[in-house]
């Protein structure tokens, strides 16, 4: 609502420009933006482009942004996007853009538009990124049943990443469109939290455009992998090479890896470099033999978590069949089923929370960096007086 009235976004593109402009809404607090950043758009570009500048097409005229972008579906207009900033990209070390006239990229067509407020520039800090590994298969065994990852299991832990204000990625195994269990849509359907995932175009848009995991190469810039659940995974993450490198990287980097239900099947076959497995001796919790029985699958996958994690000298704890519980080894946060989901998830998020140790150091950084700034002043002030004196001083 604008002073113009009611006003309908014409794009997802579009819609998140207004909420930055007009509600001063981070990038990051949008999935949307959240997902131009994985599609590879540079975030310098997303904020320039909240104004709706000319940008130059593909066919090479310049046009408007919002023009080019209107009536896209989310997927479509992340593609579009990318292709812009392809298109538009910056050559580098020089804030030039690839087009001839910089200006005219830039220029800005929401003049005069009513209700538009100046875009507000944002402090940049370092935000926790958590990489999220969905499954990449939709058919349970050889019962011709569709399943794929479980809702509430990325649903909950994706709320409650993006509440404690970090950055989350979806990556698959094969990447791109990751199957949701349809079960589990119609299962959670009084589940609001679910709800709004899975009607939301734009978290949709990004569990339908997931990274292939052998992209997934630099684990540097993650601090936490989260296997998410959903029967779908047994058939595909344990043999996955990439998810073994992943695991095995996050783990000797000493960052967080995790994952509920059925996802810790992902670390059965996970060696680290000494030649152990990364579960061995540790406490995990996964989905349990008699959870399996409850919904009859355990004649369906092709070994049940419990069984195999114990084989691979697993501490496997469980708490009551569908009850709450989360397994700590360290690093190592696993949960057992879906309604652990969100307490694995503020788990993690607590594990990655600054510690009154991580404060203290902070303070006396800060202190050190004040009392070498306060030297430097006392520095200047003695060669200014020096100078008035007619002294030379270096």
């Amino acid at each position: 609502v604008g002073d113009n009235g009611v006003h309908a976004s014409a794009s997802p593109f579009e819609a998140l420009a207004e909420r930055m402009n007009w509600l001063g809404q981070g990038l990051d607090s949008l999935p949307f933006g959240q997902a131009l950043l994985e599609m590879g758009v540079p975030e310098d570009a997303i904020n320039d482009w909240t104004v709706d500048p000319q940008v130059l097409y593909s066919d090479g005229t310049k046009g408007s942004l919002f023009d080019r972008l209107e009536d896209l579906d989310a997927s479509t207009c992340l593609e579009r996007c990318a292709t812009l900033a392809l298109n538009n990209r910056k050559r580098p070390g020089s804030g030039d853009t690839d087009a001839e006239d910089e200006d005219a990229d830039v220029e800005d067509n929401s003049k005069g538009k009513k209700g538009r407020k100046p875009r507000r520039k944002r402090a940049k800090g370092k935000k926790m990124h958590i990489l999220i590994v969905v499954t990449s298969n939709d058919k349970l065994g050889e019962t011709g049943e569709q399943t794929g990852w479980y809702l509430p299991e990325v649903a909950h832990p994706y709320d409650e990443f993006i509440a404690a204000g970090f950055r989350v990625s979806f990556a698959s195994p094969k990447g791109g469109a990751a199957p949701v269990d349809q079960g589990s849509v119609e299962a959670s359907k009084e589940d609001e939290s679910c709800m709004k995932f899975y009607n939301c175009a734009e978290t949709m848009a990004r569990v339908n455009n997931t990274a292939p995991l052998a992209s997934i190469t630099d684990m540097s810039v993650y601090d936490a992998v989260f296997f998410a659940g959903g029967f779908g995974t047994m058939w595909d993450f344990p043999d996955n090479e990439d998810i073994q490198r992943i695991a095995k990287d996050m783990w000797e980097a000493d960052k967080i890896v995790s994952g509920v239900c059925h996802g810790p099947c992902a670390l059965v076959n996970v060696v680290l470099s000494d030649g152990t497995s990364l579960v061995a001796g540790k406490e995990v919790s996964a989905f349990t033999n008699a959870e399996e029985d409850a919904v009859s699958r355990r004649a369906v996958v092709p070994w049940t978590c419990e069984d195999k994690l114990m084989e691979k000298g697993a501490v496997y704890v469980q708490g009551d069949v569908f009850g709450v519980k989360v397994a700590e080894a360290g690093k190592l946060i696993t949960g057992q089923n879906p309604p652990s989901a969100k307490p694995t998830a503020v788990a993690i998020c607590q594990k990655l929370a600054p510690t009154a140790d991580d404060i203290d150091a902070l303070r006396a950084k800060i202190a050190e960096l004040e009392k070498a700034l306060n030297d430097c002043h006392s520095s200047l002030h003695e060669c200014e007086c020096a100078h008035g004196n007619g002294e030379t001083k270096a």
